[in-house]
This record gives C-alpha cells, structure tokens and sequence, in this order.
C-alpha cells in the first residue's frame, strides 16, 4: 500500500543516546524484520570515526545492490544522521 502518511513514533532521549538514524524505506529494507541490525551497523562505525558524512556513505554502499536482480537495494535511499555529542 502507498501512503502518504509517515510512521511517526516518538521516545523520550536518554543520556545514553548516541544518535538518530532517520531513513526512507530505501534504508531499511534490508532490515525490515531487525531495524536493530542496522542501528549496531552505525553504532559500530560510529565509534571508530567521528565523520557523520563517511558513516553515511558507508552505510549507502553498504545497502545498494550490487545487481539490480536482488530487488533489495534498488530503492531510493536517504538518510540523515544525526550525533548527540558529549
């Protein structure tokens, strides 16, 4: 189904917050049935480099699809990534 209403939840922020990882469905398609799985992939990288941008570009290779045969990663991808530092 199309819709043109988002999916919207809101949390409270904790101390222990890194970062917001906010993306259109072309993100998390891949992790449809684990969102957590790409959070720890950021959270990984996240902690060897501080370079948002890199983070980013990373985690877009990452998901493209290597052959448009796989019908994952084909999508539109866009993603903002933003870091609470302390």
């Amino acid at each position: 189904m199309i819709t043109c209403k988002p999916d919207v939840r809101t949390f409270d922020r904790s101390g222990e917050d890194e970062f917001i990882l906010a993306g259109c469905d072309g993100i998390w398609e891949r992790y449809v049935d684990n969102n957590q799985g790409i959070i720890d992939i950021v959270r990984e990288q996240y902690k060897k480099e501080n370079n948002r941008v890199k983070i980013v570009e990373d985690l877009m290779e990452r998901l493209i699809a290597t052959d448009t045969q796989e019908g994952i990663g084909c999508d539109n991808m866009t993603a903002i990534l933003i870091s609470f530092d302390k």
